[in-house]
């Protein structure tokens, strides 16, 4: 849990593991020094404000040897009235292949749904389609077998 001031409010044991400080080392930092670009606290805040929260919000952080992490951040603003009081983070680090490989099932599994109804709805459009051919197809037919014979020879190539 962190504070619009850049103040950490509190951090569980695997914020302290991920980080290599101690807990009373995260309390007297700026979250900024977490950050491998200050620019991407600004984002993660901004979008935090103008929509309440930010779900796997890709940013790297630093550890205290200076290892930099890939991490996912979702976070949710908690409000004092009109003003954000706190920020709820959870922060995932993707850094190892375990991290990744989870996240790539999830992408994964949601493109293989979103490929499902697509599949789905060009199979609809495609009977359908097939659907208006073959009507006309049947048509031709008829026209070709009623009126060839009035048709002249380029007309009935």
């Amino acid at each position: 849990m962190s504070r619009p001031d850049g103040t950490i409010a509190d951090a569980n044991d695997a914020t302290v593991t991920l980080f290599g400080y101690s807990r009373a080392e995260l309390m007297d930092i700026d979250v900024l020094r977490l950050y491998e670009d200050a620019e991407a606290r600004d984002l993660l805040t901004l979008g935090i404000r103008r929509y309440g929260f930010v779900q796997d919000f890709p940013v790297h952080l630093l550890t205290k040897a200076g290892e930099v992490r890939e991490c996912l951040i979702t976070a949710t603003a908690r409000f004092d009235g009109e003003a954000i009081r706190e920020y709820q983070d959870t922060i995932h680090d993707v850094s190892d292949s375990a991290g990744l490989h989870a996240l790539a099932e999830r992408r994964t599994r949601e493109l293989r749904e979103a490929n499902a109804e697509l599949e789905a709805f060009s199979y609809s459009v495609s009977h359908d389609l097939r659907t208006h051919l073959v009507t006309m197809g049947g048509f031709a037919s008829v026209l070709w077998s009623d009126s060839r014979d009035q048709l002249d020879e380029k007309s009935q190539e």
